[in-house]
């Protein structure tokens, strides 16, 4: 259950969180508490997850997120867990590099 629950996390966020809880915790954690510690992480760490994608800031109109969703779609027809933050940049930058070529 818990590799299935942190598979979208990255393994940084995860040690912060058991570490946390580690130090502070008294029984064993339930999964919403430490998905509590991994959005602190994050909030903490902000700087971490700026966006690299060329064109930020720039807005994506309609046919951006369409094509969005088609190379979504292509990359993981069915998808059973959330996307890490690098699979999530990495569509992110095809879309980048194809709206460039148009």
């Amino acid at each position: 259950m818990w590799k299935d629950f942190l598979a979208s996390y990255s393994s940084a966020a995860i040690e912060f969180a058991f570490e946390n809880w580690q130090r502070n915790g008294h029984y064993f954690p339930k999964p919403a508490q430490i998905l509590e510690l991994i959005r602190a992480y994050h909030v903490e760490h902000r700087e971490t997850q700026t966006p690299r994608y060329e064109h930020h800031g720039e807005g994506y109109g309609e046919g951006d997120v369409i094509a969005l969703m088609k190379l979504f779609r292509e990359k993981y027809p069915s998808p059973r867990r959330r996307l890490t933050y690098e699979e999530r940049q990495d569509l992110i930058d095809e879309l980048d590099r194809r709206r460039d070529m148009a």
